[in-house]
């Protein structure tokens, strides 16, 4: 009998929400901003998760975009006064599953913006405790698994958002972990489980 294997792990992502010319912001935080929950989609928008922060200053504000639509990934936008608007194109996201172009747009020119796609999660058995992942071979199926993040499902992410301490976490539903190597995509292992969590915290 194959033995139960369960892989939990937790990325935490702080904000820590730092400007020269702001001493103090407003934090807000929404789930799934903008979208109409009263008409049906294939999916609704409870099988999407984008949450959007905003953090407000006197002069200026800063935008925050997380979404678990596809591949993780996380936006940051400075917008140089209050009065802008985020726009999320939800009738792309919903109906549209190959091209998300611009369906996150803004009001106001950005004094800048950065983001961050998280693709996969490497895992490995370090055998011999030297914390060097390149003393194994991506090829050596016993000891490394790349976990390709894309396909996860996720669950709603309002049943886990703390807005008195600006705290929200995105956690994948238990599901068999895929594993990818450089030609195919696979079971890691019969009976393999677990979940992937990131936990965003807004830090003044």
């Amino acid at each position: 009998m194959a033995a139960l294997y369960n892989l939990y792990v937790t990325f935490v992502i702080f904000f820590v929400l730092l400007h020269a010319s702001e001493a103090s912001r407003k934090i807000s935080m929404q789930i799934n901003p903008g979208c109409d929950t009263s008409i049906p989609h294939p999916p609704a928008c409870d099988m999407k998760n984008i949450v959007y922060a905003k953090a407000e200053g006197p002069t200026d504000t800063i935008h925050y975009i997380f979404s678990t639509i596809g591949y993780p990934s996380v936006l940051t936008v400075l917008a140089p006064d209050t009065s802008g608007k985020v726009i999320i194109d939800w009738n792309k996201l919903l109906n549209d599953t190959t091209d998300w172009a611009r369906t996150v747009n803004f009001t106001f020119e950005p004094v800048y913006s950065y983001g961050m796609i998280f693709r996969r999660l490497y895992e490995y058995n370090d055998h011999n405790d030297k914390a060097d992942m390149s003393a194994y071979s991506p090829e050596q199926n016993d000891t490394w698994k790349i976990h390709d993040l894309k396909d996860m499902k996720w669950q709603p992410a309002d049943k886990f958002i703390d807005q008195r301490h600006h705290v929200v976490t995105l956690q994948s539903m238990p599901q068999e972990w895929m594993c990818k190597n450089h030609t195919e995509v696979y079971p890691c292992k019969s009976n393999q489980t677990g979940t992937i969590s990131f936990v965003v915290r807004f830090c003044t």
